[in-house]
């Protein structure tokens, strides 16, 4: 798969051939996106041998990069962490893999406790409040999950760029 780069509905030349978080934060921050490709844009000139963009993207591309987004987005705010009960707690994917087993173990086990790192320092954790925990990350992540689904959704149905550029993951 390809991936352009897409600034106010045109092409700006550059495609990569995959994407990885910094490259999408930079594109981001400079207002643009990354949408995935079928065909390379073809430029319509050359000046001095570089290709120079200009067509306008069709709104289905434009979609597929606010897709992409969204979708980055979600999985920034998934592994941002929460705060329970005072406790920073690590949401990114392998924090809550272990964070899962100490809850199972704690569930087999009324008496297991666990001295567990937080983002803010080290905490004794009874069984209950590890359950407590693991059940508040997994709300969380999903909660996540579904307001991606729902801006989807959003996208799908939108008519034009002005209604695209309105989709925003807010906190």
């Amino acid at each position: 798969m390809k991936y352009a780069v897409i600034k106010n509905s045109h092409y700006t030349g550059v495609v990569y051939d995959e994407v990885t978080q910094l490259i999408l934060n930079h594109h981001l921050s400079q207002g643009e996106s990354i949408a995935p490709i079928e065909r390379l844009p073809v430029p319509l000139e050359y000046q001095d041998e570089i290709p120079i963009y200009g067509q306008r993207v069709d709104l289905e591309i434009i979609k597929k990069a606010k897709l992409l987004e969204i979708a980055v987005l979600r999985y920034l705010a998934e592994c941002n962490g929460i705060v329970y009960n005072g406790i920073e707690i690590s949401t990114d994917r392998e924090s809550r893999a272990a964070l899962a087993q100490a809850a199972f173990r704690a569930k087999e086990d009324p008496t297991y406790s666990i001295r567990w790192k937080a983002k803010n320092g080290w905490f004794e954790l009874d069984a209950p409040s590890l359950i407590a925990i693991a059940d508040h990350v997994a709300t969380y992540v999903q909660n996540c999950f579904a307001k991606e689904f729902l801006l989807q959704e959003q996208i799908a149905q939108a008519s034009s760029e002005e209604e695209l550029e309105a989709i925003k993951w807010e906190e």
